[in-house]
């Protein structure tokens, strides 16, 4: 996939809603820099389940939300349900999330009332994101912390075998586990297992499906700091065995399996864990811990 196929993808996930597709189009237009990644309807994982934002930049950790008619009451005032949407997404990822209000209050027959935006004002309010993104973009270039977006660059191993670490904030997917393997050491030219060995360090790869399947039920906390899976089969059985394997104690470098969301199957990393045996046996459920969000890399040791 190159840059022109991604981007077009991404803006036509939103053509049936018409104002969000003007906003999100509005904003990548003005913006006009290809070293700048865009999501839309990115995945936030929430105590209560999952959220959509409309367009996520990466790079600066900010997410745009498009207020339509549905977000507001017949006051005018925000939904309950959208502020604590919004306090969650914010809880459980530290991003910032700037609003486009396409209605706004009204007063009619001496009733505040929410009623549609002119195109003036919502052109002043994408103003007003865009020069954000824009200082944003600008404090990252002047503190060289900015990764400018090279789409090739951003699923290969060698990347970050080159950049000598992989961080939970670098949002960092790869096609194949056997990619992902290559970044500790091995040279696999293809791998289908959901567990391998560091080639490197005492710690294990492991690429768990953390949603319910029909062996397993897995999950990761809204924070992702915690994940927990329980064997439907056996469970007992499993967890007796798991908590006896020195490679079960060891921590897991984690990349889950996940859907992107253009629909192809990705690894994405999640950080270091650890199976916390006191917690698993209280809750029923092997408990793994977060240690760290950020690993090193290897260059291969040998070829395989």
């Amino acid at each position: 996939m190159n840059k022109t196929d991604y981007i077009i993808r991404q803006i036509a996930k939103s053509y049936k809603k018409k104002y969000e597709n003007y906003v999100i189009t509005r904003i990548w237009h003005l913006l006009n820099n290809l070293n700048i990644k865009f999501v839309t309807q990115q995945h936030i994982t929430r105590p209560t389940g999952r959220a959509l934002t409309d367009m996520y930049f990466p790079q600066i950790q900010l997410h745009i939300e498009v207020d339509e008619s549905q977000h507001f009451n017949a006051d005018g005032t925000q939904v309950e349900q959208d502020i604590v949407r919004e306090a969650d997404i914010i809880n459980a990822t530290g991003h910032i999330i700037k609003r486009i209000s396409i209605f706004a209050k009204s007063i009619e027959d001496n009733v505040e009332k929410s009623v549609e935006n002119n195109i003036e004002n919502i052109n002043q309010q994408i103003d007003e994101v865009v020069d954000f993104i824009q200082n944003e973009i600008k404090t990252k270039i002047d503190t060289e912390t900015l990764h400018l977006w090279d789409i090739e660059a951003e699923y290969n191993p060698q990347t970050y075998i080159d950049r000598g670490s992989i961080s939970v904030d670098d949002n960092v997917a790869f096609r194949t586990i056997a990619h992902a393997c290559n970044c500790f050491g091995h040279d696999y030219a293809g791998y289908q297992k959901a567990f391998a060995k560091h080639a490197v360090e005492e710690k294990m790869l492991w690429f768990p499906k953390l949603y319910e399947n029909e062996e397993w039920e897995n999950e990761i906390s809204s924070d992702e700091t915690e994940i927990r899976e329980r064997y439907k089969l056996d469970h007992k059985a499993y967890f007796d065995k798991a908590k006896s394997s020195p490679d079960n104690l060891k921590e897991r470098i984690t990349f889950a399996r996940v859907r992107s969301n253009l629909g192809d199957v990705m690894y994405r990393f999640k950080g270091v864990y650890k199976f916390d045996v006191p917690a698993s046996e209280y809750a029923g459920k092997i408990i793994y811990k977060r240690t760290s969000n950020q690993v090193k890399t290897y260059k291969p040791m040998n070829h395989e």
